[in-house]
């Protein structure tokens, strides 16, 4: 029986890694990256840095491929409905709520598993302020001054994403695997992920 996964969690928390791994595993899947500013623009320096308008358009693309998933096929997508913490983020709850519920109505027979790896925001940002820093170096930024105030702001917004995921994840009515994600070393966590998306295919 086909089944529908749902790899999401805060950033650096091993998603795309874990993704990659069972893409390579499973060829015959389908497997759907997660929507993001870099479709739009393969320069975008990143959620930071996203607008209303922009996580509007994600937000439908992300209704657009929920549309279009093949129930008789096993599918992996990375985000997928979490989406919808940037959608509170940088449009407010109100339209996260509106999101939600189109969302909700699009996964019902879809009987999705969310697979959530957790990982706490200082942990994200020790894995990931190199990557911002050369974001903002590649947007020609130079001024230490600017530098450091950019990577406040990419700091600030791991902290005050996390919350938000948190909150998704309790809210979302689908049966979930949670994976800490903070202080493993990386084969254990693709090794131990791994048994449990399998423990999840024999069901």
């Amino acid at each position: 029986m086909a089944k529908l996964i749902i790899i999401a969690g805060p950033q650096s928390s091993g998603k795309t890694t874990l993704f990659k791994v069972l893409k390579n595993r499973y060829q015959n899947w389908r497997f759907i990256e997660e929507i993001n500013p870099y479709q739009f623009d393969k320069n975008h320096p990143g959620a930071v840095f996203v607008d209303k308008k922009l996580q509007l358009k994600l937000l439908k693309k992300n209704l657009e491929v929920i549309k279009n998933i093949d129930s008789k096929r096993t599918t992996v997508i990375e985000g997928g409905i979490f989406n919808l913490v940037y959608g509170e983020k940088f449009c407010g709850a109100k339209t996260a709520q509106i999101y939600l519920k189109k969302s909700l109505k699009l996964y019902k027979n879809l009987d999705p598993l969310i697979f959530f790896i957790d990982v706490k925001p200082e942990v994200s940002w020790r894995r990931r302020q190199d990557i911002y820093f050369a974001r903002i170096k590649k947007q020609g930024v130079t001024d230490e001054k600017e530098i450091s105030k950019l990577l406040t702001k990419y700091q600030k917004n791991l902290y005050s994403l996390y919350p938000l995921w948190m909150k998704y994840l309790e809210k979302i009515p689908y049966q979930k695997i949670i994976f800490r994600n903070s202080y493993v070393g990386e084969d254990e966590f693709i090794r131990e992920a791994f048994l449990q998306i399998q423990k999840f295919l024999l069901l």
